[in-house]
């Protein structure tokens, strides 16, 4: 539920209702009845784009109340409700079928335009005075005998009509929005109601026109924002798409360098030029989390982001994520502890993304902990949610740190935020860590929960299911398990298989060169699609590190071109690329891409990858 007004005595305030169901927030006295009606409207008003239109009758304080529904699509997936109250309409209605003698002047007291119909012919029999004056004529008999459908802008064919008393005939009600045209040439948007009524004994349709051309505008003006908030949307992730490469491949120029100069690549250094490099490795990689947290909202709001799911052990997932935040701990003097039950369920999750999920946590309650303080992840099974089901598994965060109050608490997973502004400069951050928490549990079907006091520090609590029997999923190949990095000594001593790396940036293009160099291969370069295929046909490398995005061809089509010769069939190609994500590897694998390295990569990394893929040609008859 996006917004709704609701009537007092269900919920204290209106905003409680934002994120629930339907069936959370409805009054208490509304039925099983209505609650699918209102359903069932609002999947017909988005198949079909149309706006849907029933009456309903609601029984509470020991009276009844008449209301008209009309459930309008604003969107692909998003409807406005519009209910008003007609009791008093359907009382006139009422009165109109008991009292032929009050008829008349209960039609010209209504807003709306009424018109007694032959449902044999379709013509007006008769009409009130709102009718003359709604569709432009000076007296009531320019409309009698005359069709109400006649008065359209695109006036119903036979067989339309006759589908409408098809159904009037079942329903005993039928309703739609029309464009009508006045005797007077100018147009309203009007919505039409039927209905099979009895007057003095003789069958009729009663026919409501009501003047809806106002709420169209506002309507109009809705859809209107809503297709600049998509076309805004698609601007901002091109925007982000393309800031992706051209932030992070000079930040891997930079980090690549940094680490072929710790490796000693181009000669030893002094332990103050050793300091100086781990001041920029270290303010490196903090500006690629910030970067790579950005960009990853960005794919989730946008719909983009792809969770490859596998059975995952969750002892695993905890003791790897809090290893990586030790350091962190040790440098304050924190304690560390973890808390795992033997025979834990496995979990069916993007395994990168939880453990992305767990270090943010992990990192908050490092970052807001006082020295000496105490940091504990804790694991623990929880029933099925229905009976039969798979078990749940809590993971659960816990510090004693400054914690949060309560009104900051709702603030918590909003991004971009920091829940108290005093705390930007003595806590660096984006605020996007406990957003992209949010999203990615969502994203799993889980759920998160918190709760805190200050002084007393907070405990974040992740739901997820685990893995039911018989669930599968497309898991993409996983990269070769980098334990540790090689020698120089062991590259130099092994053959020297060429290698062409080809990228269009030419800083890249040295960093990688340079450090493969010293490990004792011999390079070829390429900065274009076009000369990388030239010089591979020429020189027929053992592996090509090919940089997806080219000045000239695309990455994957320079690929084609490659695979396309004979003699190049058994060359290793590995996509290094900053765009290296699941879309991309889709792709990939369709031109028989051997792996993807995503950029910034550790160079002994990218180097250990290497001599793993060099190994396996050399093994492989």
């Amino acid at each position: 539920v996006e917004f709704m007004t609701l009537p007092p005595g269900n919920l204290a305030d209106p905003q409680q209702a934002i994120g629930k169901h339907l069936s959370a927030v409805l009054p208490t006295y509304t039925s099983e009845d209505h609650l699918n009606r209102k359903l069932a409207a609002i999947r017909h008003a988005l198949e079909t784009q149309t706006v849907q239109c029933y009456e309903q009758i609601i029984t509470f304080n020991g009276g009844q109340r008449y209301e008209e529904v009309r459930v309008a699509p604003s969107g692909l997936d998003e409807v406005v409700f519009f209910i008003r109250d007609i009791s008093d309409r359907k009382r006139t209605e009422l009165e109109l079928i008991r009292s032929r003698d009050l008829r008349e002047a209960i039609f010209n007291e209504s807003t709306d335009a009424l018109f007694l119909v032959d449902p044999d012919t379709h013509q007006t029999l008769d009409c009130n005075q709102r009718a003359v004056d709604l569709f432009g004529a000076t007296e009531k008999s320019q409309l009698i005998h005359l069709s109400v459908h006649h008065l359209q802008v695109h006036p119903f064919s036979s067989e339309e009509l006759r589908a409408i008393d098809q159904h009037l005939t079942e329903h005993r009600f039928w309703s739609r929005e029309i464009e009508y045209r006045t005797l007077t040439n100018t147009t309203f948007w009007g919505n039409i109601a039927a209905k099979p009524i009895t007057v003095a004994g003789q069958r009729v349709t009663l026919v409501r026109v009501t003047d809806i051309s106002d709420r169209k505008q506002v309507e109009a003006a809705l859809q209107q924002t809503n297709q600049e908030m998509a076309r805004a949307t698609r601007m901002k992730d091109e925007f982000l798409a393309n800031m992706s490469h051209e932030l992070r491949t000079p930040l891997n120029a930079i980090l690549g360098m940094t680490e072929s100069l710790q490796d000693d690549v181009f000669g030893p250094l002094n332990p103050p030029q050793q300091k100086a490099l781990s001041t920029i490795e270290y303010s490196g990689s903090h500006l690629l989390a910030l970067i790579n947290d950005i960009l990853d909202l960005a794919k989730i709001e946008a719909g983009q982001m792809m969770m490859d799911r596998a059975p995952t052990a969750v002892a695993d997932l905890c003791t790897s994520s809090l290893t990586l935040v030790r350091p962190q701990a040790e440098a304050k003097s924190l304690s560390l502890q973890i808390t795992l039950p033997d025979a834990l369920p496995d979990v069916w999750v993007d395994e990168r993304r939880l453990r992305q999920v767990l270090i943010n946590l992990l990192n908050n309650a490092v970052k807001f902990t006082p020295t000496g303080g105490t940091v504990t992840l804790t694991a623990a099974s929880l029933p099925p949610l229905t009976p039969g089901g798979a078990p749940w598994l809590r993971l659960t965060v816990s510090d004693t740190g400054i914690g949060i109050t309560p009104e900051d608490l709702q603030k918590l997973f909003q991004p971009f935020v920091q829940i108290d502004s005093t705390l930007n400069r003595q806590y660096s951050g984006t605020g996007l860590g406990l957003a992209l928490v949010r999203r990615i549990v969502d994203l799993h079907g889980g759920r998160v929960q918190v709760t805190s006091a200050v002084g007393n520090g907070s405990q974040f609590s992740i739901d997820l299911p685990t893995l039911a029997p018989g669930e599968s999923s497309r898991v993409y190949p996983p990269s070769p398990v980098v334990s540790a990095p090689e020698s120089p000594a062991t590259a130099t001593a092994a053959p020297s298989p060429l290698i062409l790396v080809v990228n269009d940036n030419p800083a890249d293009l040295r960093t990688v060169c340079s450090y493969l160099g010293a490990r004792g291969y011999r390079l070829a370069m390429a900065q274009t699609g076009r000369s990388a295929v030239d010089i591979a046909k020429q020189l027929h490398p053992d592996l090509i590190l090919m940089d997806i995005p080219q000045p000239d061809w695309d990455g994957l089509e320079t690929i084609r071109e490659i695979r396309a010769d004979p003699d190049l069939a058994r060359t290793i190609i590995v996509a290094l690329s900053t765009l290296a994500q699941p879309p991309d590897q889709e792709d990939g694998l369709a031109v028989d891409i051997d792996q993807y390295i995503s950029k910034p990569v550790k160079l002994r990394d990218l180097a250990t990858s290497v001599r793993a893929l060099l190994d396996n040609l050399v093994h492989t008859p």
